[in-house]
């Protein structure tokens, strides 16, 4: 069964785009089990995490209830995974990989699963794409445990991803829309009184983060210049379904900003120290970016309607620059 992520978290399959970011990769000496049966497949460890060739996961998963097939579309630069579907053989796949650390850059292909957008964190290493093993389990909804003692990945096709024990911290309470009314009160740049006293109540030093929003029309595969649209940053309380994070103590409003008549805006944050290292290790999505509504908004330009939104991500603050996914009506 698949679990497509949409919303704002379309940003983190995008997040390439927004500059060459790169980092280290070694050769992953941790062995990997499918449903008991150990797979020869290869892997780099990147911030802790292991990354997979998508293929390579399609070829170890094939047979299974979890099981998918990977198609390249060249013309679109672009990645299609196709849930429930047997993977078909290309050549290539389970190969060796180079010993030594590598240099691995953020992934400028696409990813798309079942026709829509999907959330994967990609670098590509020596020419090949690799994707976080969680977040192609997350999407598809298969499990993936660690055996530390043993230094063991196990793949359990027949589990979802979010089976097991309930987190130890309460759940947070039900959605409610008042923080949105925090915006109605502020000018545009101005912080949030509330956000600041969150941020001024964690130790350390506030990393200071200033990026270039950009506007990128999927369907149409360009950029976009919405002149004077409003968008409101939301500092998120996440509740991942295996690890709950309650750095921030509720959704908060952060600020408010606007583009300016040429369609470019700049948005200028502080962010907690500790919650900056967690967006490092990608562990949560801490800071969305939308319109009005907070789920996305409907917007006109060079006659189309569009909604849209983005995530904040570590990659992006570090290149100085995100990418806002725009979706054409």
């Amino acid at each position: 069964m698949k679990k497509v992520i949409l919303s704002t978290g379309l940003a983190l399959a995008l997040i390439a785009s927004a500059g060459a970011v790169s980092t280290t990769a070694t050769p992953s000496t941790h062995k990997v089990y499918v449903d008991g049966e150990k797979a020869n497949v290869a892997a780099y460890e990147i911030n802790g995490n292991n990354f997979f060739k998508l293929r390579d996961i399609a070829a170890i998963l094939n047979g299974t209830d979890a099981q998918f097939e990977v198609t390249w579309n060249g013309a679109e630069n672009r990645i299609d995974l196709t849930d429930d579907k047997a993977y078909t053989t290309v050549g290539g796949e389970l190969e060796t990989i180079p010993a030594g650390t590598q240099t691995a850059n953020l992934s400028t292909a696409w990813v798309y699963q079942d026709g829509r957008p999907a959330s994967l964190t990609g670098f590509e290493i020596n020419g090949n794409n690799y994707y976080k093993l969680r977040d192609v389990a997350d999407a598809f909804d298969f499990n993936v445990t660690w055996d530390g003692e043993n230094q063991r990945v196990d793949i359990i096709t027949t589990e979802s991803y979010d089976d097991g024990e309930e987190p130890d911290e309460p759940a947070p309470p039900e959605y409610n829309s008042e923080y949105k009314q925090a915006y109605e009160t502020l000018d545009y740049d101005e912080v949030n009184p509330d956000y600041q006293a969150q941020v001024d109540a964690f130790p350390g030093t506030p990393v200071t983060v200033s990026v270039e929003l950009k506007f990128y029309d999927i369907k149409n595969n360009r950029y976009i210049y919405p002149a004077d649209l409003e968008l409101r940053v939301v500092a998120n309380r996440p509740n991942p379904s295996n690890d709950y994070d309650d750095s921030f103590p509720e959704t908060t409003a952060v600020k408010k900003i606007k583009t300016d008549s040429t369609g470019h805006v700049t948005l200028t944050v502080d962010i907690p120290e500790s919650v900056y290292e967690k967006m490092k290790d990608n562990k949560d999505e801490f800071y969305s970016i939308s319109g009005p509504d907070l789920y996305g908004h409907d917007f006109t330009y060079d006659g189309k309607t569009y909604s849209a939104g983005g995530d904040l991500t570590y990659y992006e603050c570090e290149a100085g620059s995100v990418q806002i996914v725009c979706i054409e009506r």
